[in-house]
């Protein structure tokens, strides 16, 4: 018998007209599964239908991500827009997925290119995406290319993907460090300096030296306060994440400023400029509108500046090598490539291979830094539980003093 609800997962067995047994599934609406048999030519012998129970959440950037992903196979493999977005919407395992999907779908059904039925789609959701996200698409459409814009969207993508790993991957080690160290300090404080501390009465204490003294009453001043030390801590790394974006530009400017992290920071902002910009190069965006996109995705209010200054100047008819050689931010050598790139019309390739330079000098930089930091970081810890030790031996030594 055929089951009647109105969509679900559909598990079938039937007969082709050669008389050759098949089984399958479809994930979808009955009429659709009707439809599909049918045009198969398929007599069903036998059909059940689960019901798709979809996870819950809201549609993240990482979701749009995978949808991308999920549309470039299927339009590079020829399949047309609208087939491979209804694929999409019966594939997904995410409600709001499906939604999300769902609405680009009837967005292109009106009559809407598919880049406009994304932003506006991700707008009614709150789904804040870069633009120039949106600008490869519509050239790639503007071209009749739909398929190579997207595997030029997935390959910036990957790299968005791999330089927000790299930078993970370099904040999680001086993170652990920095816990296990404040583990450590909060055992001593609050556990081992208030148990000797219980030793010495008021008078003792008068007669030991002033930095054991001092020692045991940070520790009992620790042990006495600390639920409000720990309602402090977090409240301090909540605010540090609720200011984040505010603070992000003040941080980078230290960071500038800082001999150790210069050149970590400007590889790192370079190297995500440069491969968006060429990304977009590649992808036929022109050289303006690319420019005018990259400066949104600087974050250094130098370069920021310099690609703002290069719209103008462009315009005007002068190159852009040209206008960067009078730049301290930017290397000679990568003057030099540009012009290449300029002469042979590669400049979208120049600079997405610039881009992987400068990711590659980061990754070093990372290494190099992180290298020295853990001696340092060990050092600075020992030298404090070193300074903590002696104020407990001069106690210890004491005791025969204060006995007499």
């Amino acid at each position: 018998m055929m089951p009647t609800g109105r969509s679900g997962e559909f598990i079938y067995e039937g007969a082709t007209a050669q008389g050759q047994k098949v089984k399958g599934r479809f994930r979808g609406e009955r009429d659709k599964f009707l439809a599909e048999v049918r045009k198969k030519d398929i007599t069903l012998l036998k059909v059940k239908q689960r019901k798709i129970s979809l996870k819950g959440g809201r549609f993240t950037e990482k979701n749009l991500t995978s949808g991308i992903e999920e549309l470039k196979h299927l339009i590079t493999s020829g399949m047309k827009l609208d087939q491979a977005l209804q694929l999409i919407v019966r594939t997904n395992q995410k409600a709001s997925a499906v939604n999300y999907w769902q609405n680009v779908l009837k967005a292109v059904k009106t009559g809407k290119q598919f880049s406009a039925a994304i932003k506006e789609t991700s707008t009614k959701i709150k789904l804040d995406i870069p633009e120039f996200y949106t600008n490869i698409i519509s050239v790639g459409e503007e071209v009749g290319d739909l398929g190579s814009a997207l595997v030029k969207l997935k390959e910036y993508l990957d790299f968005k993907s791999a330089l927000l790993s790299e930078i993970r991957t370099a904040m999680a080690y001086p993170a652990f460090l920095v816990l296990v160290s404040f583990a450590a300090l909060s055992l001593i404080f609050g556990l081992i300096l208030p148990t000797f501390s219980n030793i010495f009465g008021p008078r003792e204490m008068e007669r030991l030296p002033a930095l054991s003294v001092m020692v045991f009453h940070a520790g009992k001043y620790f042990r006495e306060h600390l639920f409000g030390i720990f309602c402090v801590f977090c409240g301090a790394v909540t605010a540090v994440i609720f200011f984040l974006p505010v603070i992000k530009k003040k941080i980078m400017n230290l960071f500038l400023r800082l001999p150790v992290t210069r050149d970590l920071v400007l590889s790192l902002d370079i190297a995500n400029i440069f491969t968006s910009f060429g990304m977009m190069l590649n992808g036929g965006v022109d050289l303006a509108r690319a420019l005018r996109q990259t400066a949104r995705v600087a974050r250094l209010p130098a370069l920021k500046s310099l690609l703002e200054q290069s719209i103008e100047e462009v315009k005007k008819g002068n190159k852009l090598s040209a206008v960067w050689s009078d730049s301290r931010t930017i290397p000679p050598d990568v003057i030099s490539l540009m012009i290449v790139g300029e002469n042979s019309a590669r400049l979208g390739d120049i600079m997405q291979e610039l881009g992987t330079r400068f990711l590659l000098s980061f990754k070093r930089d990372v290494k190099t830094l992180t290298t020295w930091l853990e001696p340092a970081i060990i050092l600075i810890l020992g030298g404090f539980v070193g300074f903590i030790v002696v104020a407990i031996a001069l106690a210890l030594v004491s005791i025969n003093e204060i006995m007499s």
